[in-house]
């Protein structure tokens, strides 16, 4: 994913799942950059489209790419079944992070212009 966002802490999923396992249900983990996000078990997913949010603590991408992995947590048995998921059907990769804005060069001037005048009435006060 190349998304170009330095940092992320949610992840947002859509999956269009096809088939589900018949006999069983198993566990996966979501990782993002090889770091595990989230958990899910299979009983919670149905045909169709399945949203899944995933939060957690911050993660850092400094070239703003990002490797989605799904990872199978548990045995499977033999012929119980498949999981058959088409490409995500959609994602959102966010951040909760708020960069600090520069402050605003008319304050700066404003300021400027403020300690001006005192430093001149002060200056002026003794004369």
């Amino acid at each position: 994913l190349a998304t170009g966002l330095a940092y992320a802490d949610r992840l947002m999923l859509e999956l269009d799942v096809r088939s589900l396992p018949n006999a069983s249900n198993f566990d996966l983990d979501i990782l993002l950059n090889s770091m595990v996000i989230g958990s899910f078990n299979t009983v919670s997913l149905s045909t169709g489209i399945n949203p899944l949010l995933f939060n957690f603590s911050e993660i850092s991408s400094g070239a703003g790419n990002w490797l989605l992995t799904m990872q199978v947590t548990t045995n499977l048995c033999g012929g119980c079944g498949s999981l058959w998921l088409q490409p995500l059907h959609d994602f959102t990769l966010s951040s909760e992070r708020m960069d600090v804005p520069a402050p605003a060069p008319l304050t700066l001037l404003g300021l400027g212009l403020l300690a001006f005048l005192i430093l001149r009435r002060r200056y002026g006060e003794r004369s």
